[in-house]
């Protein structure tokens, strides 16, 4: 997770947003079935992306140690990359050689 700030080409004003990378395994079920939908996916270099807006409740503690609900308008990106789903296969077969030669 990283924080990202910035300012918008539309209409100047500055932006603050956080970057977030989600594994599937820790992702919820509604999540997951946004990803596994087909339907949204455009053609993106060498793989698909999509993307939606959707609300998420954050805990928020303030200043004096209150803590408070807060309702967000979080943006969604999912992508795939031929490329990237290639080179992380190659990366676990190795490692898989090598935990297979460390048990023979």
């Amino acid at each position: 997770m990283y924080l990202r700030k910035g300012k918008s080409k539309s209409n100047g004003k500055g932006y603050l947003s956080i970057v977030k990378d989600y594994r599937d395994k820790a992702s919820g079920k509604e999540l997951k079935d946004y990803v596994f939908e087909e339907k949204g996916y455009k053609a993106h270099g060498d793989g698909r992306i999509k993307s939606r807006i959707y609300p998420k409740e954050l805990s928020v503690t303030e200043i004096k140690g209150k803590v408070q609900k807060v309702r967000i308008e979080e943006k969604q990106v999912v992508f795939y990359s031929d490329a990237y789903a290639k080179r992380a296969k190659a990366e676990r077969e190795a490692v898989l050689l090598k935990a297979r030669e460390l048990v023979d």
